[in-house]
């Protein structure tokens, strides 16, 4: 019989605290629990971390020419401006202070490439450039005359250990462009993949 009554009062016992009736708490809600905050070991002590770091190609100028006229033709061409691309930097949070002006020399150690400052835009207007356009008689007959760069974009987050060990973050995104690079291309050949030539025939033959 003292089996039985022990059984029962912890079945008793497991339901009560199951159901978070008076007297017994319940299991406690997500809203009341506090993150546990990251912890350092030297206070003053700062790191960089990056994301999502890419650095492609982009078309800026391009316009399409043919030429079947068996002759080939050297003009000074209007090329279209397509797109404009800003250096500029985001901050979404800054917790470990402002750090945006030295942002753009970090992602210039994360990629390996020179880049512009903050403000600094690719040319606004169309380009204007002297090209010879070879003729053909079918896809070698089409030229696409482009410019562009090659840009950097990112996530960033300055780390900083703070006076209690705990560390604060500032973070946000990146993005800006190096030199401007000027060609054309025959929708005929094929460019190494990893030139804006081969990026302007994708997009323009």
């Amino acid at each position: 019989m003292k089996l039985m009554h022990r059984a029962a009062s912890t079945a008793l016992a497991v339901t009560t605290a199951a159901l978070g009736v008076a007297g017994v708490p319940g299991p406690a809600h997500a809203h009341d629990v506090t993150p546990t905050a990251v912890l350092c070991d030297t206070a003053g002590q700062t790191w960089w971390s990056w994301s999502s770091v890419t650095k492609p190609w982009q078309v800026t100028h391009a316009l399409r020419v043919e030429n079947f006229t068996g002759s080939p033709s050297t003009k000074t061409w209007s090329v279209t401006k397509r797109q404009v691309l800003t250096a500029s930097v985001t901050v979404t949070a800054s917790a470990a202070g402002s750090v945006s002006a030295g942002v753009l020399g970090k992602l210039e150690v994360e990629t390996g490439l020179e880049l512009q400052a903050i403000g600094e835009t690719t040319l606004e207007v169309n380009e204007t450039t002297t090209y010879t356009v070879q003729p053909g008689t079918k896809m070698d007959g089409v030229t696409v005359i482009f410019a562009g760069t090659v840009q950097a974009t990112g996530n960033w987050t300055y780390n900083k250990c703070s006076s209690n060990l705990t560390v604060l973050k500032s973070y946000g995104t990146a993005k800006s462009w190096t030199v401007n690079t000027e060609g054309g291309v025959r929708c005929s050949t094929t460019p190494p993949s990893n030139t804006l030539a081969y990026r302007a025939k994708q997009l323009y033959c």
